[in-house]
C-alpha cells in the first residue's frame, strides 16, 4: 500500500467493520491482505425452559405474560393464502410446544426458497408463500 495514505474504520448498521482508505497521491501499484477471525460457537437452540402452562401447544398465556406480550399478540388481517398456511400447521391434538416449533420451522423451510431478486423493495409475505421454492446452489471455493 502506498506510504501516503490513511485509514478510517467505520461500522455499518449491521455491525460490520469497514476500512475506508484514502490515498493522498496517485499510485501505480496497490495490494492488500485481508485477515478474518470467525468465532465458531456451538449453540443449542433448545437450551431453554418453558413455563409449565406452555409445555404443550396450544396453550394460554398466564395473565402477567399476556399483559407483557400484548403488543406482540396483535393480529393484522391475513390473506387467504396465509390463513391456509396457518390452518395447515395447526395440530389436530395437543403437541409438545418444542415439537410444534420444530415442525413449523421445517414446513416454512420447505415452503420458502431463497433467490436473488433484482427488483427493489420488500416482497410481501403473501408473495413469498405463493411462489414455489427456488433452490440456489452455493458455489464453493470461489
Amino acid at each position: 500500500m502506498p506510504e501516503d495514505h490513511y485509514i478510517n474504520w467505520q461500522q455499518d448498521p449491521f455491525g460490520n467493520y469497514q476500512a475506508r482508505v484514502v490515498f493522498n497521491s496517485p499510485t501505480t501499484e496497490f495490494s492488500f491482505t485481508v485477515d478474518l477471525v470467525a468465532e465458531m460457537t456451538v449453540i443449542n437452540p433448545f437450551d431453554f425452559f418453558l413455563e409449565e402452562y406452555a409445555e404443550e401447544f396450544p396453550f394460554e398465556y398466564d395473565k402477567v405474560a399476556k399483559a407483557e406480550l400484548n403488543p406482540y399478540l396483535k393480529k393484522r388481517k391475513a390473506s387467504p393464502k396465509f390463513l391456509e398456511l396457518i390452518d395447515s400447521l395447526r395440530p389436530e391434538k395437543p403437541i409438545r410446544s418444542v415439537d410444534f416449533l420444530v415442525a413449523v420451522n421445517q414446513s416454512i423451510y420447505n415452503l420458502v426458497g431463497y433467490g436473488i431478486r433484482l427488483e427493489p423493495g420488500v416482497q410481501t409475505a403473501n408473495e413469498t408463500i405463493t411462489k414455489k421454492p427456488v433452490h440456489v446452489e452455493i458455489l464453493r471455493g470461489c
